[in-house]
């Protein structure tokens, strides 16, 4: 995770940008500042979801695993690409300063 725009300090830990939507809209941790996800995390967070879909189709279409059928199966196919896109989109994307109404100052 990128250094806070603000302060400098880690803006998050990875178990709170794990969870619910902090990823995208979050207030640093040191200084309160209200952050919002920069281009790289949303890159990161559309690739990781494509990269899940992408492995699912293959394995249905290839190796006919469905959730009807193999469920807890399918839930670990997807479950990968989702844990490896949420590291590499924690330690590579990070914040800009959120102003209130969406755009970054400058």
């Amino acid at each position: 995770m990128k250094a806070c725009p603000n302060c400098g300090n880690t803006p998050i830990r990875f178990s709170q940008w794990n969870s619910g939507l902090s990823a995208f809209s979050h207030s640093c941790n040191a200084c309160m500042t209200p952050l919002k996800a920069n281009r790289t995390t949303w890159v990161c967070f559309f690739g990781t979801g494509a990269l899940a879909i992408a492995v699912l189709a293959v394995a249905h279409l290839y190796f006919d695993i469905t959730f009807e059928r193999k469920g807890f199966m399918t839930f670990l196919l997807a479950a990968v690409p989702v844990l490896l896109g949420s590291g590499a989109a924690y330690w590579l994307g990070g914040y800009e300063l959120d102003n209130g109404t969406g755009a970054a100052k400058d």
